[in-house]
């Protein structure tokens, strides 16, 4: 049986799918876990990903002469790059209603980079680094 790989296309990817860019699985596993656009991922419908069938995948490289050892190669070796993850509209306003204007212009993993070292400098959580951007910005709210 084909295993399926989860691809994400273009900039503006939420972090479930670029997370998601790349994994391989047979088809039932991924209709457990959720199909592109099912809102199994932060971007729920809106979602743009795409399942491809390994060996598809395979016979599409061998006809275009595009050599792989693994399936890393294989998907940017047909130029499929690894996903540009982005906020969201609602983060960023959420960003901006908290005066951090400059902030709401970067991207998603900068942007959480920059208020992780906010949040250090007043308070001590632990594993800051595993939150989300969306439990960053909650805690950004109660200081």
């Amino acid at each position: 049986m084909a295993n399926w790989i989860w691809m994400s296309v273009g900039v503006g990817v939420c972090p479930g799918c670029a997370a998601r860019h790349g994994e391989e699985r047979p088809l039932e596993a991924w209709e457990a876990a959720g199909l592109p656009g099912e809102g199994a991922t932060y971007c729920g419908p809106h979602c743009a990903c795409i399942l491809f069938r390994t060996d598809r995948l395979e016979s599409i490289a061998e006809r275009m002469g595009v050599s792989f050892t693994d399936t890393a190669s294989l998907i940017s070796g047909l130029g499929f790059q690894s996903p540009i993850t982005v906020m969201t509209q609602p983060q960023q306003i959420d960003l901006i209603n908290l005066g951090l204007d400059e902030i709401s212009e970067m991207g998603y993993d900068e942007a959480r980079e920059e208020l992780i070292d906010i949040i250090r400098a007043s308070e001590s959580i632990p594993n800051l680094d595993l939150l989300p951007l969306p439990d960053l910005i909650s805690i950004m709210e109660t200081l």
